[in-house]
């Protein structure tokens, strides 16, 4: 059965249960990637301003926000992403208590402020999902003129 890779993240390849056919090749294909971006980013005058990045999107995606804030940093941009990148951000997004409800208020005024402080934003909208949180960043960042970028750019009408 073929995946896409976990590894790579690159073209199909076979991946059995017990063991990836091309793991070495992948590990030598992603270590190239880095040393050219990292020879790239040491390339930069000293000082040179750099990107600043704000991830938006859903919690729930957290594998996302992740992957997508190691493949900018590697780039050589300042990424703002959520603060926990891990199962654990779901339930912060999905309170039941007053005072976790408060605690999401506190925490999307937050990531509202991370926006303002962007040069662009990238939209993890992952299938298309873009939630409420994420339209109202959406707005925001439009409303500050800021660039919008998408992870699916074909999907960026879709719910």
């Amino acid at each position: 059965m073929s995946e896409t890779c976990n590894v790579c993240h690159g073209p199909e390849h076979p991946i059995t249960r017990y063991r990836h056919e091309n793991l070495t090749e992948c590990r030598d294909r992603l270590a190239a990637e880095r040393d050219a971006l990292r020879a790239e980013v040491e390339s930069l005058p000293l000082g040179a301003k750099r990107t600043v990045v704000c991830l938006c999107g859903s919690t729930r995606f957290w594998e996302s926000f992740r992957d997508e804030g190691l493949r900018l940093t590697l780039e050589g941009k300042i990424v703002l992403s959520i603060g926990i990148c891990a199962p654990d951000s779901v339930v912060l997004a999905n309170p039941s208590s007053a005072e976790g409800k408060e605690q999401k208020r506190m925490l999307d005024a937050l990531h509202k402020d991370k926006i303002d402080l962007a040069d662009e934003v990238l939209i993890l909208n992952v299938g298309g999902y873009i939630g409420d949180s994420t339209r109202s960043e959406l707005a925001h960042a439009i409303k500050l003129g800021k660039v919008v970028r998408w992870l699916e750019p074909d999907k960026a009408d879709a719910k």
